[in-house]
């Protein structure tokens, strides 16, 4: 746990050095991988992190935390294919994931998918009333085909804000 503070405070290499010598103590236990994903992937370093998280993911691949992180390690690579796998799996294993929902969601809307964001977007607000995201991102895409809609959902969007 004292990496994730380390890396909440900004001491990413503190962190990825706490977290190397975990894996070498216990090269069996995914979180320390886990741990070195997150400073790599606050770092810029998206290859690295992605291999980290994927050695998490083979080491405890029911760990649904590791599929968001992964897939948006993948968002922000472009993949965004392997980016909806992740969040599929990530759902799967905790269906009331709010982010993976709305990250999933913002993935088929810049694919034009509005439909399977809609739905998403809606999951993401079933699950969490007061998301302000959710609102805001199924607001757009409301905007993109149902302007009554998006009105409603903007106008709850700034209510939670």
């Amino acid at each position: 746990m004292a990496g994730v503070f380390l890396i909440i405070q900004e001491k990413y290499q503190a962190a990825f050095d706490l977290a190397d010598v975990a894996v070498r103590l216990r090269p069996d236990n995914a979180f320390p991988y886990s741990v070195r994903a997150k400073a790599f992937s606050e770092r810029g370093e998206l290859e690295r992190a992605l291999q980290e998280y994927t050695r998490a993911i083979d080491l405890n691949p029911r760990e649904w935390v590791y599929y968001t992180e992964r897939g948006n390690v993948f968002r922000r690579m472009g993949r965004s294919e392997d980016a909806i796998a992740d969040y599929k799996k990530s759902i799967e294993f905790h269906p009331t994931n709010e982010d993976a929902y709305i990250n999933r969601g913002r993935e088929f809307g810049l694919a034009g998918d509005y439909e399977n964001a809609k739905e998403d977007f809606s999951k993401a607000i079933e699950n969490k009333p007061d998301s302000a995201d959710a609102s805001l991102d199924r607001g757009i895409i409301y905007s993109l085909s149902e302007e009554r809609k998006a009105q409603s959902d903007f106008q709850k969007a700034i209510e939670i804000f």
